[in-house]
């Protein structure tokens, strides 16, 4: 080993740090255990209490576990990478690489020699899953020591507001299409349509400062969630192109205060984030259909769809 190494590895934990360092962490995970941006932060506490040098944290998304965080892969596998249930279950039983290996870029598999993936457990479901493929050091943390870990963390999930939110909704990909069928069967003489777009392009520059690791699309789905639970059954939440959702809400007796709403948004966005959030600018843009054209305001809103 050379001294660079032996320097590197001085800097990394031992199963006698670690053992020290679980409990601090476990309490650094409580404070943020009811925000969106649980599962990445506790990803980036693995990745230092385990000395990961390549790995993923994967979460539940119906019976597919999605890309929340990532550290070392190319950006072939950070597109790529995700992983049904029924996958997951059988390289738990077989470990053969080749069940995942189309989740991988060819550079990134070929240097594979094993693969752990660690199931997260709330309510006897699985609802996360720790990727590990190459440690930083050859003195990798045992699997038992990993797994004892991992079921300090479990009984936090429980209060995740995240999985307490509907799955997303896909609601076709031609958007405007979808739009127009949706609103034309509940539009009448008497309602109106709210029409309102936010871009994510500020939150996410935030996350990403804190979090290095975490994945636009993840934060961007965990908007969606957040945004339809709040809708309800008042309106629907599309995701857009160049990080911009778009709501609709169906506004009866023109009793939506629009100016109340975005705040309310805003309010939502910083309570279920991260209270680090500092000046959160959702550059909100809002139009009205009542009895102007529909497809005006929709090549207004998705005219970037189209180019």
């Amino acid at each position: 080993m050379g001294l660079l190494q032996k320097a590197k590895e001085q800097n990394l934990y031992t199963p006698e740090t670690r053992n020290v360092q679980i409990d601090s962490i476990l309490e650094r995970l409580n404070g943020v255990k009811n925000k969106i941006e649980f599962y990445p932060i506790v990803f980036k506490e693995l990745v230092n209490l385990l000395n990961i040098e390549k790995g993923a944290f994967l979460i539940q998304e119906s019976d597919i576990f999605t890309l929340s965080s990532i550290i070392g892969y190319d950006i072939t596998t950070l597109n790529r990478l995700r992983i049904s249930y029924e996958e997951f279950q059988e390289f738990q039983k077989t470990k053969e690489l080749e069940i995942i290996r189309k989740y991988f870029s060819i550079r990134e598999f070929v240097t594979m020699n094993k693969v752990n993936i660690y199931p997260f457990h709330s309510n006897n479901d699985v609802k996360a899953l720790l990727l590990i493929s190459e440690y930083k050091t050859e003195n990798q943390p045992s699997e038992s020591e990993i797994i004892s870990y991992i079921s300090q963390i479990e009984h936090l999930i429980n209060e995740n507001p995240l999985n307490k939110l509907k799955s997303i909704k896909i609601h076709g990909n031609d958007i405007k299409e979808s739009i127009t069928n949706h609103l034309q069967k509940i539009k009448n003489s008497t309602n109106r349509v709210v029409f309102i777009k936010i871009s994510m392009n500020n939150l996410i520059k935030q996350i990403k400062e804190m979090d290095n690791f975490a994945v636009n699309s993840n934060i961007i789905n965990s908007a969606i969630k957040m945004l339809t639970s709040f809708t309800k059954d008042r309106g629907r939440v599309y995701q857009l192109y160049n990080n911009d959702i778009l709501i609709t809400l169906i506004d009866s007796n023109d009793s939506v205060n629009i100016m109340i709403v975005q705040q309310q948004i805003s309010n939502a966005f910083k309570t279920i984030f991260s209270a680090n959030l500092t000046l959160l600018d959702l550059n909100f843009e809002t139009l009205i259909w009542k009895n102007n054209s529909l497809e005006t305001i929709l090549d207004h809103f998705i005219q970037d769809e189209l180019n």
